[in-house]
């Protein structure tokens, strides 16, 4: 965890609040190349698994223009049970922490798993 702040790098990216995300509710997201350059770049955020790959792109990778710009709150919210599986442990903190996204059952289990 860094220093600076209380904060680590993860959590410095993150908005401030859940309500500082501003992304689609529905629909196609193209993601710009520098968050994926391997082809899948379409996303329908309507559709859980489509959902959940670009959420965990994003959030492992983007910058945080592109967190407010492609995450949705309520969903990020609804997701976060089986999204925070998909994240490093670091974001998994950083987002419980600074965001409020509440641990589950699901969380405490794969901290527990081996590796």
């Amino acid at each position: 965890m860094g220093v600076v702040g209380g904060f680590s790098s993860q959590a410095r990216r993150l908005p401030d609040r859940l309500d500082d995300l501003h992304g689609p509710w529905q629909g196609i997201v193209v993601l710009p190349v520098h968050l994926t350059w391997h082809g899948l770049r379409e996303f329908d955020v309507a559709a859980e698994k489509p959902r959940l790959l670009l959420y965990s792109i994003v959030l492992s990778q983007g910058r945080p223009n592109d967190l407010a710009r492609f995450v949705n709150p309520r969903r990020l919210r609804d997701d976060w049970p089986q999204l925070c599986n998909l994240v490093s442990r670091r974001m998994r903190r950083a987002c419980e922490r600074k965001l409020g996204l509440g641990r589950t059952e699901s969380t405490d289990a794969a901290v527990g798993m081996p590796g």
